[in-house]
């Protein structure tokens, strides 16, 4: 079972997204330069241990609460079962700091479900800097994991 301030921080950025306005919104606390890029470096699964991913945060429309950044994600592990690559959503979620991306369905190792894999989108919580982010993500109600991305 997942924490319910992990639930909060992905509720929280799905009803940001359904919200926001195409509109430019010169009050926006941050331009949505400051996001976008290629993001690499490793990725940790609880189960299956270190690989690696990549995102590309490539577009983006400003909300009164901040950028919502689409993209592209792909993540490499030993086990080639849970090589997946896919779409990405991503934005900072107000007075919290942290910065949310939203993983498109792919394969994960889930111990609890038939075969010991399911089909299931990830969310992560990310410290953001403007060459790193960093932190803990979650995949629905399997064991998740961590990432630390560099801006190349």
């Amino acid at each position: 079972m997942r924490s319910t301030g992990e639930q909060v921080l992905f509720l929280t950025l799905a009803i940001i997204a359904a919200s926001c306005s195409k509109s430019a919104n010169p009050s926006a606390p941050e331009p949505i330069q400051t996001y976008m890029g290629t993001w690499t470096g490793a990725v940790t699964s609880d189960v299956i241990g270190i690989g690696s991913g990549t995102v590309t945060l490539d577009s983006g429309i400003k909300s009164s609460s901040g950028p919502i950044l689409f993209g592209q994600w792909s993540f490499t592990f030993a086990d080639s079962r849970f090589n997946a690559s896919g779409t990405v959503t991503a934005g900072s979620v107000p007075d919290t700091g942290a910065f949310v991306l939203l993983f498109s369905e792919a394969l994960v190792p889930c111990p609890s479900e038939p075969g010991g894999v399911g089909e299931h989108s990830r969310a992560a919580s990310l410290t953001f800097t403007p060459s790193r982010m960093y932190g803990s993500y979650i995949a629905a109600a399997c064991p998740g994991g961590t990432m630390d991305l560099m801006r190349r």
